[in-house]
């Protein structure tokens, strides 16, 4: 099935720009710097100086482009087996969440961590994971909520005193996709959901609710099948972005004094996790 919906998306003919969609951009600094790649048809890349980091979340049109191309499985021998999304035997992954001539704009759901890097991958970019390159270790809490460790954790709380949003140190309901909205939305939509103007990171939007991210942290050795092995998601999405659990924060992995953390089975898709690479 999932190689069946992958063939006849190549069939079909899908123009890559679809996915360039307007972003307003409120701090006149942000750094698009050539050091990062910025492949046409794939979000915008913003410079934070010890990496680069996407805009936004990766659109259905982008994720299109990419199955269009007839790609090849790059995510390594962890994700030998796997066929590439989106998939229907996710959580809430419907008819429509995995048409992705649907909703062109909003991000891509039901993919699964193989098809989130090699998605990556083929952009030219890859995961967020360790500044440097590397992947986070899976059980280090406190690296996971370090921004000289962690490129997702840098790109929300910011350097110094970390935020617990990626605009402030206050939750604001409705700033970001959470219930008020109920279901994703367009990325970048939301204009004042993103780092505070005056920084590079007041160009990356979304960091807060919409849909999860992957990241390159996962359980290695924990079962004997990789898919079956735990990763590491982060960002809260549309339901939970606001709730009393989750609205100590979105830039931590989990919260203070506690190791909960969002985590799915490396070949899990569903319908409120989504992609997000790095770079550099």
């Amino acid at each position: 099935m999932r190689w069946l919906l992958a063939a006849l998306l190549v069939g079909c003919s899908i123009d890559a720009n679809v996915a360039r969609i307007p972003v307003v951009v409120e701090d006149a600094g942000a750094d698009t710097s050539t050091r990062c790649p910025q492949r046409a048809g794939t979000a915008t890349m913003i410079d934070l100086g010890t990496f680069c980091i996407d805009a936004t979340e990766t659109t259905r049109a982008q994720y299109a482009a990419f199955l269009a191309s007839s790609p090849t499985n790059v995510a390594g021998s962890a994700c030998a087996t796997n066929a590439f999304g989106p998939h229907a035997e996710g959580e809430g992954c419907s008819a429509e969440e995995l048409d992705l001539k649907r909703d062109v704009d909003h991000p891509v759901v039901c993919v699964d961590w193989c098809d989130a890097a090699a998605y990556c991958a083929w952009a030219g970019k890859r995961l967020c994971g360790r500044i440097g390159g590397e992947s986070e270790p899976f059980d280090d809490v406190g690296a996971q909520n370090d921004a000289t460790k962690s490129e997702w954790f840098a790109a929300c709380a910011g350097q110094g005193a970390p935020r617990k949003y990626p605009y402030g140190a206050d939750f604001v309901a409705g700033r970001c996709v959470d219930s008020t909205v109920g279901k994703t939305a367009p990325v970048g939509s939301r204009a004042e959901c993103h780092g505070p103007p005056g920084t590079a990171e007041a160009a990356v939007y979304d960091l807060s609710g919409n849909v999860y991210e992957w990241v390159n942290s996962c359980q290695a050795g924990a079962t004997a099948d990789p898919l079956n092995q735990s990763c590491l998601t982060r960002g809260g999405f549309f339901l939970t972005a606001d709730t009393p659990e989750f609205a100590w924060s979105a830039c931590a992995v989990a919260a203070p004094g506690t190791s909960v953390r969002n985590t799915k089975p490396r070949g899990r898709s569903d319908d409120h996790i989504g992609i997000r690479c790095c770079a550099r």
